[in-house]
């Protein structure tokens, strides 16, 4: 609600392009959200199997096939958003504005592609309230605290835009941090167990 207020502040054509952008990316975060479901399941069944080599692989390739997703879907975007906005509106404005605006967010789309795989891994293992935490601190938090520190001193619809990809930038590095630490302790290296059934 913040973030569209400060959109709303720069008129109807910020309001329509901004509209556009995400029936446009709407793909992505479909995407993005099955991916962390279907990570959280499968960390879940080799957690609770005893499995941890192939849980902590699973996370692996999750987040290769995510980002190998975003990277494939971002280059379709930023080449073909002229043509795709034409599906929604005819208006010259709003179409030109709508095409500045996904080719400044489409290649920053990969910043989030570690964000929900890790947090569906973690999420799986049975830690929910420090994914959640994470998630509201990248988030929410950075948002408000962009647009309420940061658009005041550059206020131009980009600047208030950017607080998308500054988040997912700040919610993967959290997440991939935690990470780090918390697969240690929750997901040990290897057991014999583990490789046998990797095999």
């Amino acid at each position: 609600m913040l973030i569209q207020s400060r959109i709303n502040t720069f008129g109807v054509n910020s309001i329509a392009a901004w509209a556009v952008c995400g029936k446009l990316d709407f793909i992505l975060w479909v995407f993005v959200d099955a991916l962390g479901s279907a990570v959280s399941t499968f960390a879940a069944q080799n957690f609770g199997a005893g499995f941890y080599a192939r849980a902590r692989r699973g996370a692996l390739v999750c987040c290769g096939i995510s980002l190998s997703f975003m990277l494939a879907v971002s280059a379709a975007l930023y080449a073909l958003c002229e043509i795709l906005a034409r599906l929604f509106v005819s208006d010259s404005q709003v179409i030109a504005l709508s095409v500045s605006l996904m080719r400044f967010l489409s290649p920053l789309y990969f910043l989030y592609s570690a964000g929900e795989v890790l947090s569906g891994t973690i999420r799986g293992t049975g830690e929910t309230l420090k994914p959640m935490i994470l998630t509201l601190t990248g988030t929410c938090a950075c948002r408000i605290v962009w647009i309420l520190a940061v658009v005041p001193h550059s206020p131009a619809l980009k600047t208030v835009i950017l607080s998308y990809p500054v988040s997912w930038g700040l919610t993967s590095l959290l997440f991939i941090v935690f990470y780090q630490f918390y697969k240690q302790k929750i997901l040990p290296m290897p057991t014999t167990r583990g490789i046998s059934f990797l095999n």
